[in-house]
């Protein structure tokens, strides 16, 4: 069963004025750098990021991301769609529950 998520991320402005750039930390080191529609970014506290508000410099953040399942490497370890289309693997510690959040994009 999919299950609509925020996982923390850094933002910062993207290519275009809707978008913006966005960078995981990956599990094991490293970390995941890709781009979104910006109505699928949120601040910490959930508000919406409007358009023109990210620079280059990166703030925290948050990006929605279907719950696809469990990594079958390690227990702490959830596979994610974000809105890219591509399926990251992140710790459970960098998701929070969009319970209680009003309204969440699942389509652009």
């Amino acid at each position: 069963m999919e299950r609509v998520v925020f996982v923390k991320c850094r933002l910062s402005r993207g290519s275009f004025p809707t978008e913006a750039a966005f960078r995981l930390e990956a599990p094991f080191g490293g970390e995941y750098l890709g781009a979104v529609p910006l109505h699928y970014c949120y601040t910490p506290d959930r508000a919406n990021i409007p358009p023109g508000k990210l620079s280059e410099s990166e703030i925290e953040g948050r990006v929605v991301a279907l719950v696809v399942g469990a990594s079958p490497d390690a227990g702490n370890v959830i596979r994610v769609q974000l809105p890219d289309g591509d399926v990251y693997e992140v710790s459970r510690d960098e998701i929070e529950s969009s319970e209680g959040q009003r309204r969440v994009p699942l389509k652009s």
